[in-house]
């Protein structure tokens, strides 16, 4: 019902979300390695804690916005990550989610096999 009242395909706005997502964390990516001499910094990090801690740190500018941030978190053990440029390219992906989200964000992380 929302969507024909906004005239939004909810399908293109997810689409157009993770496609700028992906190009954002490319990017983001590279930067890195060229700001840090080629050097990430692989580290195990507890995912749903990562998670928590973009939420926690998003939650008072989307408040601000009326919307809600939630997190869907299935995985349970560590990955190795990069945690700052992780962190960078949630709280980006976040923040971009928020520019087309009327009221809610919903953050999830699961292994896909």
């Amino acid at each position: 019902a929302a969507e024909a009242e906004h005239r939004l395909d909810l399908g293109e706005v997810r689409y157009a979300i993770e496609a700028a997502a992906t190009r954002l964390s490319r990017a983001l990516a590279a930067y890195q390695l060229l700001r840090e001499n080629g050097q990430l910094s692989l580290v195990p990090v507890i995912v749903g804690d990562l998670c928590e801690e973009i939420a926690l740190g998003q939650q008072r500018h989307l408040a601000a916005q009326g919307v809600t941030l939630s997190v869907d978190n299935t995985v349970l053990d560590e990955w190795p990550l990069d945690r700052d440029l992780v962190s960078d390219m949630l709280n980006n992906a976040v923040q971009n989610a928020a520019r087309s989200a009327r009221r809610e964000i919903c953050l999830s992380a699961a292994i896909d096999d």
